[in-house]
Parts: structure tokens; C-alpha cells; sequence
């Protein structure tokens, strides 16, 4: 950027002001121009008017005499002092509004953007208005009943239950423990087994309720395999869209019968059950006994006089069914991702990059930092989890969904604001 500053004469300065003009003025280009006094701007415009024609340069005048800021040091003490001491740490809109009342130099805005977005405290203490957008994936393909269980705890009204979800019938119990210990858990688990047999996969949250020794080695015995999920709700969301129905269920049945906790729960888990899927649009009980009527399940198929025949049919009629629903499911899934996927901005994290992790004590303490780190990226999983490496060398799997978007170019989130 060039300076050009010129000492005219008060008096008869025309071939002064011409001769400045035409030496350091180039066709069509921008040029700001301050001047000390308004005689001295009227003389100026007086003789650029006579001076040029189409091609003229484009000046413009400038009110108010700003400082030049030339070294890079400089200007990001300046930046610091304005966005940490003067502002509490402001956004970069405020932070630029201040710096260009005082200051000048080349790409401010960009300055001012990047020294923002790369501030570990903000990072840390301030909410993420846009949160990642992370493609939705497609999760494994369930055939039969009791394939997979989604098992979480629930309580209301100072009741403890562990709940479990049969992911392909969406059949749900809801038992009540003492406490949260894993033996009262594990005790739990053995009675759903004793009346539906053992699962393939359970799927629970990070909770130290079911990461610990007790619960683990039984379903080792059982040969059950164990998904954790990081901690993020939609993960685990089978389970906790049936919590928010059972609440429902649980509030209604409050309003007309003032029931303890455990009685009322029976009467939810009832009501749950028996209510149509709009996925499958069946009940979980007809999914998964393969009739209509819960009187009685040879009603259905009451001209096979044989036992045997009956067996054979029921088998291959349950068959056709559960391929048609792993179907519909299967439609239904890839409608919902192909929905969220078809939106336009998605945030892509690569390995390495630095990112924060959301602090899940923020919710409930506001004083909290918003996020914990930095951390870097040591690796991406299919399932939209990853591996974070802190400044220890200890290692986490978060989902992607929890982590603050990385170090943003100028994009719309942070816009940057035009110099006037």
C-alpha cells in the first residue's frame, strides 16, 4: 500500500493539484483522500473535475485521519489489547468495529478473523452457535427379535428403572432396581434373559453403571457382545425416544390413578407395547408373537389341525414377515439419512486437526467451560466417533456431534465485515 502526501499552496495551487494528480493517480483505481481544511477540498474537486473524464481514478474522501499500522508485531498486540483487555474476549464484528475506528492496515478483517477463531479461551467458555453438521451413516442391518437390545437407565419420581428396547420388534420392559450398582444391574439382566432369551449385541451409554467388570464378564459368559456409546444421546436414540414416549404414557395414567411408581410403570410398559409402531405399524407384541390378537396365537392359523404343520407354518410365515419389516426399516433409515445428509453445509473433521470436546458438566453448571482441550485427531471411525489424543498422550472416543468445529475459514459463521 502507498502513502502519498503532498504540502499544496493555499493560493493558485490548480497546476499543483493537476500535476500530483496525474503523477501518481492511475484510471479507474480507488484512492482515499483526507485533507486538512474545506477549501482545500473544494480546490481539490474543482480541478479532478477538469482534469479527467471517463477513465478518471475513483477517489474518496475520508472525514476522519486514522493511524497506519505497518508492522506485523504490531498489529496483533493491537488485535490482543482490543479483543482481551477492551472487550472480555467480544466477538470478531465488535472487536473489528473498535480496531477500524482507531487503526488501519491491509486485510484487518482477515487478521482480526483469524486471531479469534484460533483463541483457546473462547474456544473453550463459548457457546457454538452452529454446531457440526455430520452426515448421518447408515447403522448394521437388523433381521429378528432380540438381534440387538438398547439398555439405559431411567427414572421418575425418585424410581430407578433399567430399561430395555428390542430394536427390531420395539418391544420394551422396564424393570425397577434398587439402585445403579452393577450387581442390582446384572441381577436385572438375568431375569429379561430368563424370559426372552440371550440377545446377539447389547448397545449401552459410556456410564460406569455398565462399564465395569461385573456387568462385562456377564455378557462374556453369554457371549453377548457389548457396543458402548460415546456419550451423545442420538447414538443410544432408540432407547431415548422410548423414554420421552413412556413419559408420556407415565403422565397420562398419573393424571387418573395416583399409583406408586412401580405400578404405574406396569401399566405404561402395557400401554407402550400395544401401541402401533409407525415404522412398522404393528404393536411390538404382534411383531414379535406373530399374531393380532394377544388371546389366544393359534387363532391365526386355526384350520391346521397338526401341531407340526402349525410350527412349519407359523416358522415361514414369521420369516416373510421379518424380511418385510427389515425392509421398511431399512427404507425408513436411509430416508432419514438421505434427509439430513441432503443439507447443504456439513462439517468435515480430518485426523490431526485440533479440536474441543463439549464439557458435559457445562449443562448443568453454567459457571463450567463450555468445552475441554484442545485435543487433537488421532483417528476417524465409520461410525462417526473418533479418537481425541490430549497433551498427555491419553486417549478418549468421543462422537463427532460433541466436538467444536475446527479453527473455520471465513466463512458465513464468522463473516467478514467490508472496510468502508
Amino acid at each position: 500500500m502507498t502513502i502519498i502526501k503532498a504540502k499544496i499552496s493555499q493560493e493558485n495551487n490548480n497546476e499543483e493539484i493537476k500535476n500530483l494528480l496525474i503523477e501518481f493517480c492511475e484510471p479507474k483505481k480507488h484512492y482515499y483522500c483526507f485533507f486538512d481544511n474545506e477549501r482545500m477540498y473544494k480546490d481539490f474537486c474543482r480541478t479532478f473535475s477538469k482534469t479527467f473524464n471517463d477513465d478518471a481514478p475513483i477517489l474518496k474522501r475520508c472525514t476522519k485521519r486514522i493511524t497506519l499500522v505497518t508492522n506485523k508485531d504490531e498489529q496483533q498486540d493491537l488485535i490482543k489489547n482490543h479483543h482481551e483487555g477492551k472487550t472480555n474476549h467480544r466477538g470478531i464484528r465488535e472487536t473489528y468495529t473498535r480496531l477500524q475506528r482507531l487503526y488501519y492496515w491491509p486485510k484487518l478483517t482477515l487478521d482480526v478473523s483469524n486471531f479469534i477463531n484460533k483463541c483457546e479461551i473462547c474456544k473453550k467458555t463459548k457457546y457454538e452457535r452452529h454446531p457440526p453438521e455430520i452426515p448421518l451413516k447408515v447403522t448394521p442391518k437388523i433381521d429378528c427379535p432380540f438381534q440387538q437390545l438398547n439398555i439405559d437407565l431411567f427414572t421418575i419420581e425418585g424410581k430407578t428403572f433399567l430399561t430395555i428396547i428390542d430394536a427390531f420388534t420395539k418391544l420394551a420392559q422396564a424393570y425397577p432396581i434398587r439402585s445403579k450398582n452393577a450387581i442390582d444391574i446384572s441381577d436385572t439382566l438375568i431375569v429379561y434373559f430368563s424370559h426372552y432369551g440371550i440377545p446377539e449385541k447389547i448397545t449401552f451409554d459410556s456410564g460406569t453403571e455398565f462399564q465395569n467388570d461385573t456387568v462385562q464378564k456377564l455378557l462374556e459368559t453369554h457371549k453377548i457382545k457389548i457396543h458402548f456409546t460415546p456419550r451423545h444421546p442420538q447414538s443410544n436414540g432408540l432407547i431415548e425416544r422410548f423414554h420421552s414416549t413412556i413419559t408420556e404414557h407415565y403422565r397420562i395414567l398419573k393424571q387418573n390413578f395416583n399409583d406408586p411408581p412401580d405400578k404405574t410403570m406396569i401399566y405404561a410398559i402395557l400401554g407402550y407395547n400395544n401401541s402401533i409402531h409407525s415404522v412398522t405399524n404393528l404393536t411390538p407384541l404382534e411383531l414379535l408373537f406373530g399374531h393380532t390378537s394377544t388371546r389366544n396365537p393359534f387363532d391365526l392359523y386355526h384350520n391346521v389341525r397338526y401341531f407340526q404343520q402349525y410350527h412349519v407354518d407359523h416358522k415361514n410365515r414369521m420369516k416373510l414377515i421379518y424380511n418385510e419389516m427389515t425392509k421398511l426399516m431399512q427404507m425408513q433409515k436411509e430416508k432419514v439419512i438421505n434427509k439430513r445428509n441432503a443439507q447443504p453445509e456439513q462439517t468435515t473433521f480430518k485426523i490431526g486437526q485440533t479440536v474441543f470436546e463439549r464439557n458435559p458438566l457445562a449443562d448443568r453448571n453454567k459457571s463450567k467451560n463450555r468445552y475441554l482441550g484442545p485435543f487433537i485427531i488421532e483417528s476417524i471411525n465409520n461410525d462417526n466417533t473418533c479418537i481425541l489424543k490430549n497433551q498427555n498422550n491419553q486417549r478418549k472416543k468421543v462422537h463427532l456431534d460433541n466436538l467444536r468445529p475446527p479453527v473455520p475459514g471465513l466463512s458465513s459463521h464468522h463473516p467478514i465485515l467490508p472496510v468502508n
